[in-house]
């Protein structure tokens, strides 16, 4: 773990995923409490709008993943990221169910644009590290994200408004984009790496560890 942890990019990563999670167990997690008490909707009203930002998401999965594949995955991770925070902190500000309608469909898309370059990087850095031990952090990060997201969401709304939740929600991921941006910021592609490689380390394998399969 002490190996792992020590390469710069997985903790970007982990922060990422933290900060992700932590908004989502933070915003999400009162947004049905938002929308019934200040705005009025109903049970379906309420259901139609978290679903359609999954639905945007898994829809445009496929086509952020080949751009992931084809562009810098850290700033389109980043971009995304701080996209979904600037969504979230605006959340207070929509009047109507349609306005946060179309605000849920800007996450979904944000969240489309990061999902797959931050999964894409976990699977470079998995091929150097081990995928199990590093998919095993990440998860980590995740449930320690809803955690203390959940947790500090309660105390929020608790303490203050439901405005203040969605705000620092906001500002959480966004503060997690430019911290996993400047933790990541020296990444490069296993693809990119292995064509800058010198020829010599490409074409001979070490003896004691044998050819690639």
């Amino acid at each position: 773990m002490r190996r792992i942890l020590a390469d710069r990019t997985i903790r970007g990563v982990m922060v990422f995923n933290w900060a992700d999670n932590a908004a989502f167990g933070t915003a999400f997690g009162f947004l049905a409490v938002y929308m019934d008490e200040e705005l009025g909707a109903t049970a379906v009203m309420i259901g139609v709008v978290l679903a359609l930002r999954t639905w945007v998401n898994g829809f445009l999965a496929p086509i952020f993943g080949r751009a992931a594949d084809r562009f810098d995955r850290v700033r389109l991770a980043s971009f995304g990221l701080i996209a979904g925070g600037i969504a979230s902190f605006f959340v207070p500000d929509m009047g109507t169910v349609w306005a946060l309608t179309v605000l849920f469909v800007i996450t979904g898309l944000s969240e489309g644009v990061a999902w797959p370059a931050i999964s894409a990087m976990t699977v470079d850095k998995g091929r150097i590290y081990g995928m199990g031990g590093l998919m095993g952090l990440r998860e980590t990060a995740m449930a320690v994200g809803l955690l203390t997201g959940s947790l500090a969401g309660g105390l929020l709304a608790e303490a203050f408004t439901l405005d203040i939740v969605f705000r620092l929600s906001g500002l959480a991921m966004i503060g997690g984009a430019l911290a996993f941006a400047y933790l990541a910021r020296d990444y490069v592609p296993e693809s990119q790496a292995g064509e800058s490689a010198p020829p010599d380390a490409v074409a001979s394998p070490d003896p004691a560890v044998g050819p690639h399969p």
